[in-house]
């Protein structure tokens, strides 16, 4: 049923998707970029068009009042950015701790254009030993683009130009 809803949704707004999720595994799911509260829409009726159980980490004041359970029914993971510290580590152990567990993030940290990504996507990635799937919102095309996995090497800069060409064409 969530199948068809998320189809649907993706239909009634003219969205399509490009590209396949590789066979299911362990990862961290990098969407960007986050520019708009329509991501989110759009995230969740893909995740629910192609099956896909995934964990999403958002701003804590996501899941204040009555939001706060509908949240995380729906996979709600909250952070508080201001005492974030030892949150890596705790959803590297996370990863560790349950094979097959999928989460998404978006890299920025925020919807505002940025000119760095935070860094805490690669870490948790590496730490788990688990790739990283690029996702890309291309609002112009409205395609979601689903990447092929980059599995983390000898550092974020390291990595940063794989990374960066996914997204280099996507706006």
């Amino acid at each position: 049923m969530s199948q068809t809803l998320g189809r649907a949704i993706l239909v009634a707004l003219g969205w399509k998707i490009e590209g396949k999720v590789p066979s299911p595994q362990s990862c961290i799911i990098i969407g960007a970029p986050h520019t708009s509260n329509w991501d989110f829409v759009i995230a969740m009726a893909v995740r629910w068009a192609i099956g896909l159980d995934v964990r999403w980490i958002g701003k804590h004041t996501l899941f204040k009042g009555i939001a706060g359970p509908f949240m995380r029914f729906l996979g709600g993971i909250p952070i508080n950015r201001s005492q974030a510290e030892g949150f890596v580590d705790h959803v590297v152990e996370t990863l560790r701790t349950n094979p097959g567990l999928i989460i998404g993030l978006a890299p920025e940290g925020t919807r505002k254009p940025v000119s760095n990504w935070k860094s805490g996507f690669y870490r948790m990635a590496a730490g788990a030993n688990i790739p990283l799937l690029p996702i890309a919102f291309d609002y112009p095309s409205k395609t979601l683009h689903i990447g092929a996995f980059i599995y983390p090497t000898s550092g974020l800069e390291a990595d940063a130009p794989m990374i960066s060409a996914f997204y280099k064409d996507k706006r």
